[in-house]
């Protein structure tokens, strides 16, 4: 809490500042990197929508310029001596956070892959054995289609929860299910209910939503294939491909961006049950980064912390980055480790230069890796060297060593 005490203090200041010069002496960084004329915008834009500067209020989604209006999120930090070295301000006012929700939609996510999904999954195997008639099996086997589709199209549950063991047994449990079919002959005939047809329509078309989604693919690509950033292991593909298996689809500058997650040992991305453990439990967290492709840093960022899973404060989207701009694409590296960046605007890089590690700084639930690629601010598809096909939700990687 002492550092997100002193960036409040710090931003407290800036705000107060009544004079240029006083702004200055608050912010001598942030006034030279931005300037006095934008930096003057920003503390009107930010009064219009606030009312006259009240103080900074420290809550457990971050920190906020409160006026008699509203609150505005902000994040700052501090330099040595105290004064704010870097500032970010939302671009709306917020009452309150919209990741105050996180750690409970985190916890319903794991507690669905690791209980409720399989006890679905194993109530419904039972309801097919069961089953009267083929009308009866058939109206059964929609709600095994409908988690089946689900977990292994949606991703949702991930697989990445469950350990190796897990997965087999479920595996198993799912072809058990399936042989249920052996009891039809002996069934009599039935009709499948109209609840039931209206289940396998609902399968059919969750099936042709993921098949457009894994198929889907941008207007252009990156000019040149790019190397995989990563560290040997096996990693998996947490957000990719089309509209309905990528979040970032709607951000036309990410659209075709993908999140990254390292697989520990036991194929899950962190051990244990609990959703708030600490970011390098994370298979992923620390892992080094690689330059993807040569060209000059135009954008690197380093200093704001990590988040702690399942819990973001406000911070800039990409936390800690790297843009590197290829003479045709800016392709960014985002989340990364405070501390760990080493290069600064400028900066020349070659294919394979150390960038920095995987953390969880900026919009970020837990460690993973960012990247993407724009041109002139629209995005273009990833390639990579070595890598047959299209990155999309729950295709798995192997990076050799």
């Amino acid at each position: 809490m002492g550092r997100r005490r002193g960036a409040a203090e710090a931003l407290d200041a800036f705000f107060r500042a009544g004079s240029e010069a006083e702004r200055y002496a608050a912010a001598p960084r942030v006034v030279e990197a931005v300037g006095q004329p934008r930096l003057a915008a920003i503390l009107a834009g930010t009064r219009e929508r606030i009312g006259p500067f009240e103080g900074v209020e420290e809550r457990p989604d971050g920190l906020f310029a409160r006026g008699p209006r509203g609150r505005v999120a902000v994040a700052g930090q501090v330099d040595d001596e105290g004064r704010l070295a870097a500032l970010y301000v939302a671009g709306r006012p917020a009452a309150r956070s919209p990741w105050r929700a996180a750690p409970a939609l985190r916890a319903a996510r794991v507690w669905s892959a690791r209980v409720v999904w399989p006890l679905a999954l194993v109530a419904a195997g039972a309801a097919l054995w069961t089953a009267g008639s083929a009308g009866e099996w058939l109206d059964r086997a929609a709600v095994v289609g409908f988690l089946l589709v689900m977990a292994f199209g949606f991703k949702a549950p991930s697989a990445t929860d469950l350990p190796r063991w897990a997965r087999w047994a479920l595996a198993a449990l799912t072809v058990a299910s399936a042989a249920s079919v052996v009891r039809l002959p002996g069934r009599p005939r039935g009709t499948v209910s109209l609840w039931g047809a209206v289940e396998w329509v609902l399968v059919a078309a969750l099936a042709a939503v993921v098949a457009s989604s894994r198929r889907a693919r941008a207007a252009e690509t990156v000019s040149s294939p790019l190397r995989l950033p990563l560290d040997p292991g096996v990693w998996w593909v947490m957000q990719g491909g089309g509209r309905w298996l990528n979040h970032h689809h709607v951000v036309p500058e990410q659209r075709w961006a993908v999140d990254l997650v390292k697989l520990g040992p036991d194929g899950t991305r962190a051990p244990g049950l609990r959703v708030d453990r600490d970011a390098s439990t994370y298979a992923a967290y620390g892992t080094p980064l690689y330059a993807p492709c040569a060209g000059t840093v135009v954008r690197a960022a380093d200093g704001w912390p990590d988040q702690a899973p399942g819990r973001v404060v406000f911070a800039p989207p990409a936390g800690n980055h790297v843009a590197i701009d290829t003479g045709r694409e800016h392709v960014l590296l985002a989340h990364l480790r405070p501390g760990t960046v080493r290069v600064r605007v400028g900066d020349r890089v070659a294919v394979g230069d150390r960038l920095g590690e995987v953390g969880n700084s900026g919009n970020s639930t837990e460690p993973h890796l960012h990247l993407q690629a724009d041109r002139d601010g629209r995005s273009v598809q990833l390639r990579f060297e070595g890598v047959r096909g299209r990155l999309r939700r729950g295709r798995r990687i192997s990076v050799p060593g």
